[in-house]
């Protein structure tokens, strides 16, 4: 990794918020878990190159489905696997995930930094590359003897990441979920004011990302107007807001885990734009309540101290 980019906290507070969010939770959760017999994993799905970047940064920056990403942005989602690397106590493993070719070279230099870490990169599609870890872990330790437990980290830059995944995560009983999920820059944004202005192949990716077609119904109300000479026109205009759009992913993630914060952190851009929604789910059924706790104790805490603006 270049040497002459300068590690650059970009955007202020709202850069900060999910890192140090992450941060807080990933000590906690090895304190809890170290006198344990469980195997700790960290899992990164969108891992980049481990750094955030300046300006004048020139790592590649991957483009989102259907949304384009600026420089600013694209910053926002570095930093999370050197928060991991650091965590105290440390994981017993690293799972990394990143699409593109160039940030997989990089997130090997950074694994050549900790030759005594046990640093595992993924290079490919973020949904194949979890399911798969979902299904090869042995983590009730059936196959084994040994049982594993993780934290994965959700952060696409869009609508990258399907229902299915999440599902799959949740299946697991041992995973303990932080998704950054794209409320503003992705759903919101791609949610049209009126449904029939949403271009046809956006509708498959709201499906998917959501894993239900209801969002057609709790996002938009018909409205139905009559002109001079009798004529019915019936428009769907959008209802949904911010708020609507993260309390109705909140009700999906509670239909498959069973321990979900009630509210998200919203976070937000320099401009105050609303971006992203940073959500907690866990559905491990004695380590659930405890990981709930921990979580909505750091999400209440960023709330008040302006995490939302």
């Amino acid at each position: 990794m270049s040497n002459h980019h300068p590690k650059h906290v970009f955007g202020g507070q709202w850069t900060e918020e999910k890192l140090d969010c992450l941060r807080h939770y990933l000590n906690s959760y090895n304190t809890a878990l170290k006198n344990t017999p469980f195997k700790r994993l960290y899992i990164d799905a969108f891992a980049g190159t481990g750094e955030r970047y300046s300006r004048d940064g020139t790592a590649e920056k991957a483009q989102p489905a259907l949304l384009e990403v600026t420089q600013a942005q694209a910053e926002f989602f570095e930093g999370s696997v050197r928060v991991a690397l650091n965590a105290d106590p440390s994981f017993d493993a690293l799972h990394l995930i990143e699409a593109s070719t160039a940030k997989c070279a990089q997130l090997a230099r950074l694994k050549a930094e900790f030759p005594d870490r046990a640093i595992n990169i993924y290079h490919g599609d973020a949904n194949t590359q979890i399911a798969g870890i979902c299904k090869s872990v042995d983590w009730h330790g059936r196959r084994t003897g040994v049982q594993h437990r993780a934290v994965l980290f959700l952060d696409p830059y869009g609508c990258q990441v399907k229902w299915e995944t999440i599902r799959a995560i949740a299946a697991t009983r041992a995973i303990d979920l932080w998704y950054l999920f794209p409320s503003g820059l992705g759903i919101n944004r791609m949610a049209a004011n009126r449904r029939e202005r949403i271009p046809e192949n956006w509708e498959p990716t709201l499906d998917a990302c959501l894993g239900t077609g209801e969002w057609r119904t709790a996002f938009y109300q018909e409205h139905t107007t009559i002109n001079l000479f009798g004529e019915a026109t019936t428009e769907t205009h959008k209802v949904a807001n911010i708020d609507h759009i993260e309390q109705f992913f909140l009700d999906r993630l509670k239909t498959v885990f069973s321990h979900v914060a009630p509210s998200c952190l919203t976070l937000s851009n320099g401009s105050g734009s609303k971006m992203f929604s940073l959500c907690f789910a866990a559905n491990n059924p004695k380590g659930g309540p405890i990981a709930l706790r921990i979580a909505n104790h750091l999400l209440t805490k960023k709330r008040g101290s302006g995490g939302r603006r």
